[in-house]
Order: structure tokens, then C-alpha cells, then sequence
């Protein structure tokens, strides 16, 4: 299961199979992996905030303000 967003003119996704938040240039024809959660509990949503992205996991809240290639915790769960 996916969730998408358009970020920035960006599409931004997160693979809630893969635990990965990926990136398409070209309207979703392919993506690019940009984030790996692992160790974050399950993914659960992904919100453009218009600056920021905004990751909820089942271990906490995470913004990113580079198109999530990196993110920081906001708030633990």
C-alpha cells in the first residue's frame, strides 16, 4: 500500500510495505528511493504541509524540509 502527495511539484510517496519514502519527477512513470524507516514502526501517513512533509509512523511524527530525503522527530508515540 502506498500513499502519494504532490510536494513541491514532486511526487512523494511512502511504501508501507517497504518502509522506503520514494520520489517521481515524470508523473509516477518511475521512482526513486529517498528515505529508509526500518527501525520506525509501520508507516501510516504522509502530509504536505507546503514547506515541510509531514511523516506519521507508529513511533512517532517526523517532518522533513528537503522533499524527505532526511527527517526529524516532531513528536514520539
Amino acid at each position: 500500500m502506498s500513499t502519494i502527495v504532490t510536494h513541491k511539484g514532486i511526487l512523494v510517496k511512502i511504501n508501507t510495505e517497504r518502509k522506503i519514502v520514494e520520489h517521481s519527477k515524470n508523473n509516477g512513470i518511475s521512482w526513486v528511493q529517498k528515505s529508509i524507516f526500518k527501525n520506525y514502526g509501520d508507516l501510516i501517513s504522509l502530509i504536505d504541509l507546503g514547506n515541510e512533509l509531514l511523516l506519521e509512523t507508529t513511533k512517532g511524527t517526523y517532518i522533513s524540509r528537503n522533499e524527505g530525503v532526511s527527517w526529524v522527530l516532531k513528536k514520539s508515540k
